[in-house]
């Protein structure tokens, strides 16, 4: 009896757990998920500094109207010159640490500088255009949590608390693909092929999971220790799907259709492997699409149905793209999405609503972007 797909993914996941971390260099820590959370080492910024390039007052001094003695010049990364006195002001760039008696910063396009002397053109606040010492972050406080999928606004923040090195989930070998190349129609073939690749963190095989003369995979795979969790999904395409496990390597046995093969690891494969990498994320969304046109499917089986994408009016509109057998490499080429139709149904009509998951390149910035329209959480 077939597991549903439902079924046949949360087992998945129920079994695939994170690797182990490592420690890697902080650039090449981006598009890695933190193994390890990460607080504080000092408070950010570290002193307090100029907002603005301008010059640093005494915001009490200014109101006179009479211009200031430019008394000192403090470049960004450079050391504060004596204090801000009375009458005088200290030119200053954005980033520099304020000098002693300082209390507001006035920007360059507010003055009028002549002579050794500055103009104020505007009133001046106290408090002013300065970033104060540990406002954005206090040292100890915790910054990212495990879990964290590493991109440029992280690496950046890492950076400016010093940090060379960054716990990381280990990518898994199978994310990082090592080819095994090509089993001959005989055991012997398999067996070696298989042995090596049970010597990675997941084994991933096509073809040969069905039930002909010459499909060995299951087999072979069961001689060498792999024990089956189950054989055959409903859904469609990719019905002759088998998963298993030998220790903790997850063994995903795909059909051999390069359709069903997609389908099937992007539903099934790419999730796990995510949660190996230790990604909490590992789902895509899901989006609500308007059929334009009636379907029919077999019932009991989920359909994946490679569907065109229109949006209209804040809408995604949806139909097949041409032939859906497995076979039809071309129609996965010009699906801009798969549309999951129910198990049970046999005829979806016209104007249904249906769960929609995009691909194509745009889907990571779909992802991104909370406010695209018809958005929904994964089943």
């Amino acid at each position: 009896m077939p597991i549903s797909f439902v079924d046949a993914r949360r087992l998945i996941l129920d079994q695939v757990k994170p690797l182990g971390a490592e420690q890697v260099q902080l650039l090449a820590a981006t598009g890695r998920i933190l193994a390890a959370g990460v607080a504080a080492s000092c408070d950010l910024p570290h002193y307090d500094v100029s907002a603005m390039d301008g010059f640093a007052v005494h915001a009490a001094d200014v109101g006179s109207g009479v211009p200031l003695k430019v008394t000192g010049y403090i470049p960004a990364g450079g050391r504060p010159t004596p204090a801000v006195t009375a009458g005088c002001a200290v030119k200053i760039m954005t980033g520099a640490p304020l000098p002693a008696g300082c209390d507001a910063v006035v920007p360059v396009e507010e003055t009028r500088e002549a002579d050794g002397r500055v103009e104020l053109l505007a009133p001046v606040a106290r408090r002013q255009h300065i970033r104060f010492r540990g406002e954005d972050v206090a040292a100890g406080a915790p910054v990212l949590p495990a879990g964290t999928l590493i991109g440029a606004p992280a690496i950046s923040l890492l950076a400016t608390l010093g940090r060379i090195m960054v716990p990381v989930y280990r990518r898994a070998r199978g994310a990082e693909p090592v080819l095994l190349g090509i089993a001959r129609d005989e055991k012997e073939s398999h067996r070696r092929l298989f042995a090596a690749g049970l010597e990675c963190d997941a084994l991933i095989t096509s073809a040969g999971v069905s039930a002909g003369d010459r499909d060995l995979v299951r087999e072979v795979l069961d001689e060498l220790g792999v024990e089956s969790r189950f054989w055959k999904i409903a859904m469609k395409p990719g019905g002759p799907t088998a998963f298993g496990l030998r220790g903790r390597v997850p063994v995903f046995s795909l059909p051999g259709n390069p359709v069903s093969t997609m389908v099937t690891f992007e539903t099934l494969v790419r999730p796990a492997l995510l949660s190996m990498m230790g990604h909490r994320r590992v789902l895509r969304p899901l989006y609500r699409g308007i059929l334009q046109e009636e379907v029919r499917k077999p019932a009991g089986k989920t359909l994946f149905l490679r569907v065109a994408v229109t949006e209209r009016d804040g809408a995604y509109l949806v139909r097949p793209c041409g032939d859906q057998r497995t076979g039809i490499l071309s129609t996965m080429l010009r699906a801009g999405g798969l549309a999951l139709l129910p198990e049970a149904a046999a005829s979806i009509p016209a104007g249904t609503g249906v769960d929609l998951q995009l691909l194509g390149d745009e889907v990571l910035m779909r992802e991104a972007n909370d406010s695209q329209p018809g958005r929904s959480s994964c089943p």
